[in-house]
């Protein structure tokens, strides 16, 4: 698989070439954060950037707010978030 920087269009052959690369653009965090924005679905509020696997897997910022979201979301908001998790 070909994974392309978005920043610079320099082509990887894997994802942990990207990632050596992506020291020369300020980081994985800030190029995650810029080309792949995640917010917390309660809040609005940016995920911070941990490591690839959990930043793509992350839909709220911390526990608290993943169950005010549950507490207070309507059942097709609580729906349509669960669909697309896997178990």
């Amino acid at each position: 698989m070909i994974l392309t920087c978005k920043e610079c269009y320099r082509e990887f052959k894997s994802k942990r070439a990207l990632h050596i690369h992506l020291k020369t653009h300020g980081g994985k965090a800030k190029y995650y954060h810029k080309f792949y924005p995640r917010h917390d679905r309660r809040s609005g509020e940016v995920i911070p950037y941990k490591d690839y696997d959990q930043y793509f897997s992350t839909f709220f910022k911390s526990q608290a707010s993943r169950e005010e979201f549950y507490r207070t979301a309507s059942q097709s908001d609580v729906q349509s978030l669960t669909n697309g998790i896997s178990t």
